[in-house]
């Protein structure tokens, strides 16, 4: 077998993990360019604030003080929804109403008809919302200061419809924790930096601002009702037009939460196998995402093959390592980009262990998804 055909596809998966890595660093790029032009905003919106929660007192106490505080220009309020909460929520919130009156609160009723108990407590707080623009939290977000809301809003203008926030894992020196933060972050990249060129599709539940009159004009999550869990990425990918979706990823408006119990992630894993396949503009993400995963292995093993049958010509070996460093290089720098954008420890040594495990995850998920009673992912009557 002669070794000429082998050179262009060595050269051309080469050139696709090259572009690849330099992808790696969208997000951080992005990152910077937002927050260096935060200064360039005009007035401030309204916005509501819905949290649903069940039984987090512990983050009530804690974290909805700092909401509450927030250094804004312009009214905002704060509405919780408690989901039938068996702890101390509802006391705690009937004392924090009386230090702040902009926060609100309502109960979700213990049965649901015709939608899933995560879509009713949305709902509620956006019938409960005196503003157009409504931003979705989940219970367990952090923001970093009192200016966390002017950086998050800064680019909510006419032009909009929603609006994509972004959220980490805290740091933690713990392998599973380590785990469950490059799989956000890597699944971000793969999504935020693309919503620059494509509709949208997707969107961090964690953090999702949507004006009301868009919610009631497409009657709220009528699109999704039957299913349990992806209120906020459906109600994105179903409703909103490439052209009216924005991304607010400055580095004073990212989010933090706690890393969830490993059974947790693998459930959220799960029902996002189920959320995906009712996601709208899928075609092209798909395409760049299995390029990005097929292309490693295929520079890998023609480099391979090409060295082998090139043996003992040397300088072909000596090439193809050089394109392996060239291409590593490029990975970890892009990464570290990314990383430091975002204040995360960065992967110096653990990239290369944890970018392999990606399709692992993924096909887990699936298998998962695959075995489940497909029941489990409707609505519940309770």
């Amino acid at each position: 077998m002669e070794i000429v055909p082998l050179i262009p596809i060595v050269l051309l998966s080469w050139a696709a993990c090259l572009w690849h890595a330099y992808c790696y660093g969208s997000l951080g790029r992005l990152v910077r360019r937002q927050t260096a032009s935060q200064g360039n905003t005009q007035s401030r919106q309204a916005v509501s604030i819905i949290i649903p929660v069940h039984d987090h007192s512990a983050y009530l106490r804690n974290c909805l003080p700092l909401l509450l505080g927030q250094d804004y220009e312009a009214p905002f309020e704060v509405i919780v929804v408690d989901q039938q909460s068996s702890d101390e929520t509802l006391s705690l919130l009937e004392d924090l109403e009386q230090a702040y009156p902009h926060l609100l609160h309502t109960l979700c009723p213990a049965s649901a008809r015709d939608i899933s108990m995560q879509r009713l407590a949305l709902t509620l707080g956006v019938r409960l919302a005196q503003y157009d623009w409504v931003v979705f939290l989940q219970a367990g977000c952090q923001p970093a200061d009192a200016h966390w809301l002017s950086a998050f809003t800064a680019p909510f203008d006419e032009q909009s419809d929603a609006v994509l926030g972004i959220s980490v894992l805290e740091p933690s020196g713990r392998w599973r924790v380590r785990c469950m933060q490059f799989h956000r972050l890597w699944h971000q990249m793969m999504w935020l930096p693309s919503r620059q060129r494509t509709a949208p599709f997707h969107g961090d539940p964690a953090c999702l601002a949507y004006r009301r009159s868009l919610f009631f004009q497409h009657q709220g999550f009528a699109s999704s009702a039957l299913l349990t869990s992806g209120a906020e990425a459906l109600l994105l990918s179903h409703n909103v037009p490439a052209a009216r979706c924005a991304v607010s990823i400055a580095r004073d408006a990212i989010l933090r939460q706690k890393a969830p119990h490993p059974r947790v992630w693998t459930r959220e894993r799960t029902f996002f196998v189920e959320t995906r396949h009712h996601q709208h503009h899928l075609l092209g993400t798909r395409l760049r995402y299995a390029a990005r995963l097929l292309a490693p292995p295929l520079f890998l093993l023609s480099g391979v093959l090409l060295c082998w049958l090139s043996w003992p010509m040397w300088q072909v070996t000596a090439a193809v390592v050089a394109l392996w460093f060239i291409l590593a290089l490029a990975r970890q720098y892009s990464f570290h980009l990314t990383t430091q954008a975002l204040g995360l420890p960065a992967y110096i040594f653990t990239l290369p262990l944890l970018r392999h495990r990606i399709p692992r995850w993924d096909i887990a998920s699936w298998l998962r998804w695959r075995s489940t009673d497909k029941r489990t992912f409707r609505r519940k009557f309770v």
